[in-house]
Parts: C-alpha cells; sequence; structure tokens
C-alpha cells in the first residue's frame, strides 16, 4: 500500500493524465493560436527585391544610369546605380506598388 500512496502523491505533484477530450481541446487550442498569430508573421515581411538590366537601343548594356523605385502609396525612394554590365537590383521592399525610374547616363 506504501508504493500506492506514493503514486497518488505524484499525480498530485504532476496532474492526471488528460484524458482525450482534454487533449482535443488542447489540440484546438494549439491550432486556434497558431492560425490568430500566423498573419502576424506575414505582416512585417518586407523581403521583396526588384532586379533588371538597362540597356541601350542596341542592346548594349548601359552601365552608371541611375535607377529608382517609387512606392505609390507613401513615395519613399530607393535608388541604385547600375554596374558595368548595366544590371541593378533593389531590395527590402515593402509591399505596395512601384513605379520604375532611369535617369540619365552618369
Amino acid at each position: 500500500m506504501n508504493s500506492h500512496v506514493e503514486i497518488e502523491r505524484a499525480r498530485e505533484i504532476v496532474g492526471r493524465p488528460k484524458t482525450k477530450v482534454a487533449r482535443g481541446l488542447s489540440f484546438a487550442l494549439c491550432a486556434v493560436i497558431s492560425i490568430l498569430i500566423w498573419p502576424l508573421f506575414l505582416v512585417a515581411q518586407d523581403n521583396a527585391s526588384v532586379s533588371g538590366k538597362v540597356q541601350g537601343p542596341g542592346g548594349a548594356a548601359l552601365a552608371g544610369v541611375t535607377v529608382t523605385l517609387v512606392n505609390q502609396e507613401t513615395q519613399a525612394k530607393q535608388e541604385t546605380i547600375t554596374a558595368e554590365d548595366g544590371t541593378f537590383v533593389l531590395t527590402g521592399l515593402a509591399q505596395g506598388n512601384y513605379l520604375l525610374q532611369r535617369g540619365r547616363v552618369r
């Protein structure tokens, strides 16, 4: 009987084993919390990028051209200059609609 008393005391400390209903409720609660939290991670992502190549009328790459991307909602601008091969990359862009502008060759 002594071991029976020890088992009961251990159950009081740890808690009673969960029933199927309690396990089902725990799973449902975790699922609901996950569904509610997931959109917060999606909203916070500002990792879009735009890349391209600026070429002249004959298809030759144009180096040193200023490329500007303007967010149509916030008017925030991000600028870069094309590389020797005419390529450019703009990163860290927030979600939105943008206007791509090119400047003169430097």
